[in-house]
């Protein structure tokens, strides 16, 4: 995480300290997790909750408290020879792509390009304060596999996702689990629409970003289907050119957990559209 957040009073995640045996815990309404510290370890535990009535729009419920019999029979440990007393919590893209269904099939024509603006559900990481890799993480809802490609034996596992695929950035609702992924898209062919029922997302190649006012949000993919080409270019922007957000103004959060060095990428057609 580049960018360190001393108090947790403004949002989720940051640096939070704990005192012996303190228990810390978030209620996401779709996810309620905890997190204990011990001399000698961490305990974690979890819980997704599958049919929530209200959706947190804001920051999640924040509790601490010292009344072990709180925690589950069951739960994970993370043993060391000694601890620290703070870990950082910080927001993650997941670690796979994302086959975003628009609620409508979109029908690009031809010589044209859009910017569709896709959710992406996140993930609540933790990791001890001066390390680089995360000691636990989870989605924030509930996600479900598909597979994705031309074929049962060509193609990858991803998760699967419904969104409403807006235009209009203004109409996007502020949602604490979710980061908005602007994806540009062009189709060069100047005779044949393109038609847009799933769109493979890759997520993974992506930043993390959020705003002044508390919105999540990654770099932007450009993706160019060129006339009579099999394959769509891919191209990860930087978020210094993003006009939907300021970097200047914005806390860089996580890398992406596979960057593409060159920026610049081609995939089959068929492995990023359908």
């Amino acid at each position: 995480m580049t960018s360190s957040v001393k108090s947790p009073t403004n949002q989720w995640w940051g640096e939070f300290k704990f005192k012996k045996d303190e228990i810390l815990s978030w209620d996401f309404a779709s996810l309620e997790v905890a997190v204990q510290h011990q001399d000698k370890e961490w305990c974690v535990w979890h819980h997704h909750v599958g049919d929530f009535e209200k959706e947190q729009a804001s920051k999640p419920a924040f509790r601490r408290s010292m009344d072990a019999s709180i925690r589950p029979e069951s739960y994970q440990r993370f043993v060391f020879t000694k601890t620290a007393d703070e870990m950082e919590i910080f927001p993650n893209l997941p670690d796979r792509n994302v086959v975003a269904r628009p609620i409508s099939p979109i029908t690009l024509m031809a010589s044209q390009q859009v910017t569709l603006f896709v959710g992406a559900i996140l993930w609540f990481s933790g990791r001890l304060k001066g390390n680089k890799e995360s000691l636990f993480e989870v989605p924030i809802r509930r996600l479900s596999d598909t597979w994705f490609g031309p074929s049962p034996r060509v193609g990858e596992l991803c998760y699967a996702s419904r969104t409403h695929a807006y235009i209009d950035p203004s109409h996007i609702t502020h949602r604490t689990y979710r980061a908005i992924v602007p994806v540009t898209i062009k189709n060069d062919n100047k005779k044949d629409p393109l038609t847009i029922e799933k769109i493979s997302v890759p997520v993974t190649m992506l930043d993390l970003y959020c705003d002044g006012n508390g919105q999540f949000w990654t770099n932007s993919i450009n993706l160019t289907k060129e006339a009579g080409s099999t394959h769509v270019q891919i191209k990860v922007e930087s978020a210094r050119r993003s006009p939907y957000f300021s970097s200047k103004d914005s806390a860089h959060l996580a890398r992406a957990r596979k960057p593409d060095q060159s920026h610049l990428a081609l995939r089959a057609y068929d492995m990023l559209f359908s």
